[in-house]
C-alpha cells in the first residue's frame, strides 16, 4: 500500500515537473519568436529607409555657431545629436511633467508634431552608420507608429524615454532619471520595448 502511494506521488510530481517544463519551453519559444519578428521588422524598416537616398540636412539645421571639423562623419554625428535634442525637447513639451495625462490624439497640432518627429527619425535611420543608434531610432519609430495607430499614450512615453536616455548618454543632457531603454547604452534590445511592440 505504501509503495502504491509513493508511486502515485512520484507520478504526480513527474507530471507537474513535465508540465512546468513544457510551459517554460513554450514561453521561451514564444519570446524568441516575438524577438525575431521585431528584429525582422526593424531590419526591414532600416533597409527600406536606407534605400531612399537620405539627406538629413533637409530635416535638421545645425547651428552656425557650432564648430565642427570638415568631415562627413562629424557633421552626421552633430546632426544626430541635434535631432536627439530637438526630439527630446518636443516630447518634453508634449508629455513631460505630467502633460501626458492630457495627451490628445485628435489634436491636429499634436499629430503634425508627431509626424515631423517621425520624419526626423526616418532621416537619421537613413543616414546614420551607428547600428545601436539606428536600433534605438527604429524602436522609437515602431512604438510611435503603434501608439498613433492605437491612440496609446504609453507608446508616446516609451518614445519620449528613448530620446530622454539618448539625450543624456550622447548629449550629456542634465537629468538624474535614466529609464534604461536604449540599445545604445545597454547593447541589447530593451525588454520593455519588446513587450510593448509584441502586445
Amino acid at each position: 500500500m505504501k509503495n502504491k502511494k509513493l508511486y502515485i506521488i512520484i507520478t504526480l510530481v513527474a507530471f507537474v515537473i513535465a508540465g512546468i517544463g513544457f510551459f517554460a519551453f513554450n514561453f521561451i519559444s514564444d519570446r524568441m519568436e516575438e524577438q525575431k519578428a521585431i528584429e525582422a521588422e526593424k531590419a526591414s524598416i532600416v533597409e527600406d529607409l536606407k534605400s531612399e537616398n537620405p539627406d538629413l540636412s533637409d530635416t535638421v539645421q545645425v547651428s552656425e555657431d557650432t564648430e565642427v571639423e570638415n568631415t562627413e562623419d562629424v557633421m552626421k554625428a552633430t546632426k544626430e545629436n541635434t535631432v536627439i535634442a530637438n526630439i527630446h525637447e518636443d516630447f518634453n513639451d508634449m508629455t513631460g511633467w505630467g502633460r501626458y495625462h492630457n495627451f490628445d490624439f485628435n489634436n491636429s497640432k499634436v499629430l503634425n508634431r508627431l509626424q515631423r518627429i517621425q520624419e526626423q527619425i526616418e532621416a537619421v535611420i537613413q543616414e546614420s552608420s551607428d547600428e545601436a543608434l539606428i536600433g534605438d531610432f527604429t524602436n522609437a519609430l515602431l512604438v510611435l507608429e503603434k501608439a498613433i495607430e492605437t491612440e496609446d499614450v504609453q507608446g508616446i512615453l516609451y518614445a519620449h524615454r528613448i530620446f530622454h536616455d539618448l539625450d543624456i548618454h550622447i548629449n550629456n543632457y542634465d537629468s538624474k532619471e535614466i529609464f534604461g531603454i536604449t540599445e545604445w547604452k545597454n547593447g541589447r534590445q530593451p525588454r520593455s520595448i519588446n513587450s510593448y511592440l509584441g502586445s
